[in-house]
């Protein structure tokens, strides 16, 4: 699902008046989980947040969210928003990496989450904090990196990748 989770929230509730607020709850962390935001969600709101929910976060998050963590500070300075964190800090680092990946590679940014951070989460990758979920990210993306170049296509009598 690529777009506002609060859209399809208001047409569920729409359509199911008298709902309980348990429902609600679980409909709006169903569309925040495949819009890339449940551990953003989870965490600034206090709450415990299991170490696959940031590898998912990097895997269905839209290009407009991944961007806006790359804007963020990669380190304890407060964000445009007030907001110092270290698991915020992580994302950032990760999602400039998404970013310089997708153009190095000359692809979409979902490219590169569906080649590198969807498979991490179907194995049931999880992080145990945020400096491994950097570590992991950048391992990552490099490996994506290496492939990418080892299978452009060469120019002929060049034993150097095209490049775009």
């Amino acid at each position: 699902m690529r777009g506002s989770g609060k859209t399809w929230r208001r047409w569920w509730i729409g359509s199911r008046r008298g709902a309980g607020n348990d429902m609600i709850a679980l409909v709006d962390e169903s569309a925040s989980y495949l819009y890339g935001t449940l551990a953003v969600e989870l965490h600034a709101g206090g709450r415990p947040v299991p170490g696959w929910a940031w590898v998912s976060a990097l895997a269905h998050a839209p290009a407009d969210v991944i961007t806006s963590w790359a804007d963020r500070p990669e380190s304890s300075a407060p964000a445009a928003d007030g907001t110092t964190d270290r698991w915020m800090a992580a994302l950032s680092v990760a999602a400039k990496e998404i970013i310089a990946t997708a153009a190095d590679a000359d692809v979409g940014l979902d490219e590169v989450q569906r080649s590198v951070f969807l498979p991490m989460e179907r194995r049931g990758t999880s992080v145990s904090g945020p400096d491994h979920l950097v570590r992991l990210s950048l391992r990552s993306l490099r490996q994506y990196q290496e492939t990418a170049r080892a299978t452009r296509p060469r120019l002929p009598g060049n034993s150097r990748p095209q490049t775009a």
